[in-house]
């Protein structure tokens, strides 16, 4: 259960993103008077961010209309927020010592996960490697003494709509530690997945030897590579779901 800071419900349900965070039809805002118009003060809150033709907004200071400006004006840029590894976050939420409000900054977090693979029946092996992705420090927000606020910000990608689970200690199949998990994922050119799909790669396995194809998802005895990121470049509003279903 968390709080969702645009509208100030306790909510149980699944509800991914800040739901002011982009326009109607979830595109950004065409401009900050648009953005203002349609976010009324009574559902706005220092700290909120906006989206504003692909450009990150927040509500800086204040919650009137001259309070929207870029994320990059001021103060260098960055939001106050106290540096904490996930390790230290944990302890805080542990002990009910974040402070309401207040933006930590996830200094260490890594997508951590196991790699899924799957025999040649298509059945999930019970032993899969886990990989480890790059550094990327998340920008969380404490909605009580005990919880942070599922919406996330990425310092590498702002423009990112990230859901982070800050519960997710320990890998599904190898029990391996966790920094928490991004449990969906909408990049800048509007792909969506319900896994961090800038960190995770798959394993293919060859087609058949030596074709140097390799687009098999059950190990058929060939050799096996990862592939690259589920995205490319010009790959747009695309949406994905569970990706540990193997497809048969």
């Amino acid at each position: 259960m968390a709080i969702n800071l645009a509208t100030g419900f306790t909510r149980t349900t699944g509800e991914p993103i800040d739901v002011l965070y982009l326009a109607t039809s979830l595109i950004p805002y065409a401009s900050v008077l648009a953005a203002n118009t349609a976010i009324i003060s009574t559902v706005r809150y220092v700290g909120q961010f906006v989206n504003v033709g692909n450009e990150l907004y927040w509500y800086k200071n204040g919650i009137t209309d001259p309070d929207l400006i870029a994320f990059t004006s001021g103060g260098g840029g960055g939001i106050a927020f106290t540096s904490v590894t996930y390790a230290a976050l944990q302890t805080l939420i542990g002990a009910s010592g974040l402070v309401q409000g207040d933006y930590y900054l996830i200094n260490d977090y890594q997508t951590i996960y196991d790699q899924p693979d799957y025999d040649n029946a298509g059945n999930p092996k019970p032993v899969v490697t886990t990989n480890t992705g790059t550094v990327e420090p998340l920008i969380v927000q404490a909605s009580s003494v005990n919880q942070i606020n599922e919406r996330a910000i990425s310092t590498l990608y702002p423009l990112d709509v990230i859901q982070y689970d800050v519960t997710f200690k320990d890998t599904e199949v190898m029990t391996a530690p966790a920094k928490g998990r991004i449990i969906l994922r909408t990049d800048d050119n509007n792909n969506t997945t319900n896994y961090d799909h800038r960190q995770v790669v798959f394993k293919r396995y060859e087609k058949t030897p030596t074709s140097g194809i390799y687009t098999v998802i059950k190990d058929n005895g060939n050799p096996s590579l990862d592939t690259i990121p589920t995205f490319g470049a010009d790959c747009y509003s695309n949406k994905i779901g569970n990706f540990y279903r193997c497809p048969t």
